[in-house]
């Protein structure tokens, strides 16, 4: 006689599995002002938002004893603790997966160098997502925390914890950094018709700078970030830009959020060696100032709109650095977008 009822779907579950596929989503960002400041060894202010663009983690049990792992390369091995990626290892090991999984992990703009806090992302996705397939749900909060500490002290990255807390809590933040590295989290409401002027006063570009006859593959952000050169003089002039960014908001100041930003990035390329590369001086020659997102280098580029005044301008834009990428402000969070136990 043949297995019936429920006996015939669980007979194969893996017991540590509430459920067999889960798929786990999280935003990326774009970061206005106080980037750096969330560094560890002071006070810091960041500015920024989640955009409707996604880091995309899909998490499968397996009926082996294997870890399958697609990312840029293709990886299967006997053990997590043998994965080459860094976030996909560390973060199953704290899940208390070692084998008997299978992961993907894809974006919606290519992650390397992209200064839209594609590794925060990547590392929020892949915590919802086998969240989600243990069936063990986590608070924002406690995601985000997580997400921090696996960057910050498992793996001693130079990077600070405004990716991973925007990724997980999307919409339009303001964050405060403390010593203890603990952020303060504020949501900022805005109108309809706020939401759309602060999405349309930038354009972003980029970032596939041609380098002969192949784009340019990115920068390791932990190179920049770890030659910070500056101290308190910095982490309060960047507190004051986002005061300032936030009162021309509410004052609906749009054409001047672009004078705020400059400033921010002239503070980066001061403080931040590697910041700025030589690629940027055609882009010097056409208008008078923009933003390199994230760490620097190749990020993409926060240009102000009011800037781009005609069709020659963009084409130029789009000709030395790359493609517009249209974008909204997202205001959900990270998720579980997909879950199935059959």
């Amino acid at each position: 006689m043949g297995l019936r009822g429920p006996d015939r779907r669980n007979i194969y579950r893996v017991s540590m599995f509430e459920n067999n596929i889960c798929i786990g989503r999280a935003p990326l960002r774009i970061g206005y002002v106080g980037g750096g400041s969330d560094l560890p060894g002071g006070k810091g202010s960041t500015f920024s938002v989640a955009i409707n663009k996604f880091v995309y983690c899909l998490a499968k049990r397996r009926l082996d004893k294997k870890v399958y792992l697609t990312w840029l390369e293709k990886e299967i091995v006997d053990s997590a603790s043998d994965l080459k990626h860094d976030i996909v290892r560390e973060c199953l090991k704290l899940k208390g997966i070692d084998h008997g999984i299978e992961i993907l992990t894809f974006s919606d703009i290519p992650g390397a160098g992209s200064g839209l806090g594609s590794s925060g992302a990547v590392t929020v996705s892949v915590l919802c997502a086998l969240n989600g397939l243990l069936g063990t749900p986590q608070t924002q909060h406690e995601i985000a925390k997580l997400a921090a500490s696996i960057e910050m002290d498992i793996l001693g990255r130079s990077c600070g914890p405004q990716d991973p807390y925007i990724s997980t809590f999307g919409g339009v933040r303001h964050f405060d950094y403390w010593e203890d590295r603990r952020p303060s989290v504020y949501r900022i409401d805005l109108t309809p018709h706020e939401k759309t002027k602060l999405e349309e006063s930038f354009l972003l570009y980029g970032p596939h700078v041609p380098r002969g006859d192949k784009a340019f593959e990115g920068r390791d952000s932990d190179t920049i970030l770890s030659k910070f050169s500056g101290g308190e003089k910095f982490r309060k002039k960047c507190i004051k830009l986002v005061q300032d960014f936030q009162s021309h908001i509410r004052n609906h100041y749009w054409l001047s959020l672009g004078k705020v930003v400059k400033e921010h990035s002239d503070l980066k390329e001061k403080h931040f060696p590697g910041y700025e590369s030589e690629d940027l001086k055609g882009i010097k020659n056409i208008i008078p100032h923009f933003k390199l997102c994230g760490a620097g280098g190749t990020g993409f580029l926060l240009v102000p709109s009011n800037l781009v005044r005609s069709g020659a301008v963009h084409d130029e834009l789009v000709k030395l650095w790359g493609p517009l990428l249209p974008y909204k402000i997202f205001n959900g969070y990270a998720e579980v977008v997909y879950t199935s136990n059959e």
